[in-house]
């Protein structure tokens, strides 16, 4: 959905994470999860996360598990590593 900002939501309830407004999910892990947003990063650090919902089209997730941090980060850029390289 290029061209299109999204606005997104964080929620804790009962060990259950729920965010709206994802991009995608970069990798998922037992014990660290990395979402892609719109404009940055969110990674969230925990114990025996699991999936438990996920619509990357509607832009939805649901985690459960302990969730013991979360932090936000600088999105990827985009374009080949040689153009990168030589900034």
């Amino acid at each position: 959905m290029e061209g299109v900002t999204r606005e997104h939501t964080l929620r804790l309830e009962n060990n259950a994470l729920y965010i709206s407004g994802i991009q995608g999910v970069l990798y998922f892990e037992q014990n660290e999860v990395m979402l892609q947003l719109d404009e940055s990063t969110l990674k969230i650090l925990g114990e025996g996360l699991e999936l438990i919902d996920l619509s990357v089209k509607n832009g939805n997730i649901v985690i459960k598990g302990k969730v013991i941090e979360l932090a936000y980060g600088k999105a990827r850029e985009k374009g080949s590593i040689i153009k990168r390289l030589f900034k």
